[in-house]
């Protein structure tokens, strides 16, 4: 390392042996290259703003290279030493963060298949504490869906059983009976009990043909009006024999984002309630009625009504 001045020579430190010191062409700074006793040196030159000195540093490859190496492979011991505390830290940090998962997954994992009580909230981490609880949900709307089917299959096994019953028995009078009216009245008989079993197997098909609607609704739409008017014609023959009216009501032409057949269901329903239990002679109104964002469809008799302790299990 030395320091020159353009008009005197060496200032400051011990020149290079053999160097010829470049003032005018390279600039202000310049670095060189050039070969001295077998080694290649490197040679870094600087000059202050008015150009009247310059400083020099030189400093053979091999001994730069050397530092080099001794630093990297300083480095690359300390690297080969904390990268596997680090590994190690990381993997216990992991195992220790993604346990109560692994809790979690056994619980779920262990449950039998009508097991639908909620999962334990106890221990669950704060990031999946969300999840659980929509599963939870789920869980339990599963266990009520249940619950209904279970119901509705023993309601209709119960339903189904008693039709059965009647007609074997009535089979029975019929094959031993003697007397001609007897035989007649038990025909009779045999003949609304197997009506009554052809209701039942047709509300089934209802159901079944609803839940294949529910799971896939697509993109139908339905007509209030011709659904209406599809159901009376049905119920003609019942309405005219009890000599009731039937008027629909609706400002607007409303059209229903709903299956028809879902929708001719519902009504067939409420109408035929609404013409076996109204008064005879009476009046059905069917009315449409805007209710803010959604619309309200009712069904009105002149019947008597359901009775108070009833209404609770008006819609089971």
């Amino acid at each position: 390392i030395w320091l020159s001045s353009k008009e005197g020579g060496t200032v400051l430190g011990k020149p290079m042996p053999g160097y010829g010191e470049e003032w005018n062409g390279p600039g202000r700074r310049y670095i060189r290259t050039l070969r001295r006793d077998g080694h290649e040196w490197r040679v870094v030159s600087v000059a202050d703003d008015g150009g009247g000195y310059r400083i020099f540093v030189a400093q053979r490859d091999d001994l730069r290279n050397y530092i080099a190496r001794e630093i990297g492979n300083h480095l690359l011991h300390i690297q080969l030493i904390v990268i596997p505390l680090v590994m190690v830290v990381l993997w216990l940090a992991v195992w220790r963060g993604l346990r109560p998962l692994s809790r979690l997954g056994r619980q779920i994992a262990n449950r039998r298949p009508g097991n639908l009580q909620p999962v334990q909230l106890k221990g669950v981490p704060r990031e999946v504490l969300p999840v659980v609880k929509e599963i939870n949900r789920l869980l339990d709307r599963l266990r009520i869906t249940l619950e209904s089917e279970r119901a509705f299959t023993a309601n209709a096994a119960h339903e189904l059983r008693n039709p059965l019953a009647a007609m074997r028995n009535l089979g029975r009078v019929v094959s031993e009976g003697r007397d001609l009216q007897e035989v007649r009245h038990c025909g009779l008989l045999l003949e609304r009990s197997m009506e009554r079993m052809a209701t039942l197997l047709s509300q089934l098909l209802h159901l079944a043909r609803l839940d294949a609607a529910v799971s896939d609704p697509g993109d139908r739409e339905s007509p209030l009006r011709e659904a209406v008017e599809v159901c009376v014609s049905e119920l003609l023959e019942q309405t005219e024999a009890r000599h009731m009216e039937i008027a629909y009501q609706a400002r607007l032409e409303i059209l229903l984002r709903m299956d028809p057949g879902i929708l001719q269901m519902l009504l067939s329903n409420l109408l035929s309630n609404a013409v076996k239990y109204g008064r005879e002679g009476g009046r059905i109104t069917i009315r449409a009625i805007r209710d803010g964002e959604r619309l309200r469809l009712e069904v009105l008799d002149e019947g008597e009504g359901v009775p108070e302790e009833q209404l609770s299990q008006l819609f089971d």
